[in-house]
């Protein structure tokens, strides 16, 4: 599940990376990471110069960060900074049991490709999204993925 995750919220000690595979394809259904205070994401070291920069000059030290890319999109090179208790809530919603209301209160709109209605998780590819940032996972059950979508 996790890198260097311990098995309780409250003991983390080290970034969270959490790659949920596809159930259909086994691909990579999303990326979730937090970089801890003063550490560095996981795939520094394949970053290249000008985004290790980036991540650098606008990235608060001293604060965690999640990393994220899922089926209802990401978070940019430098992600988005948080407290204590949004940390642990991402840690605790992609901790099994998953459930719909973990990741609600971890603000993960699209629960990292989880499909709450077959309990498993999708890749973008298995998501069939549609451009109203919705998508219907394999089995048909429909869920919102992208909560910032609206039309133009």
């Amino acid at each position: 599940m996790a890198h260097g995750a311990g098995s309780k919220s409250s003991n983390l000690q080290c970034g969270l990376v959490f790659s949920p595979r596809c159930a259909v394809c086994k691909e990579q259904a999303a990326r979730i990471e937090i970089v801890l205070p003063h550490a560095r994401p996981v795939d520094w070291a394949t970053w290249d110069k000008k985004r290790r920069a980036i991540f650098t000059r606008y990235r608060d030290a001293t604060k965690p960060y999640l990393l994220y890319e899922g089926p209802g999109g990401e978070n940019g090179l430098v992600g988005d900074p948080l407290s204590v208790d949004e940390m642990h809530a991402i840690v605790t919603a992609f901790t099994a049991p998953y459930l719909p209301k973990r990741f609600a209160r971890a603000g993960v709109d699209d629960c990292g490709g989880f499909c709450v209605r077959c309990r498993v998780f999708y890749c973008p590819r298995h998501w069939n999204i549609s451009a109203t940032g919705g998508g219907t996972c394999p089995k048909g059950h429909f869920q919102g993925l992208d909560p910032h979508w609206s039309p133009e």
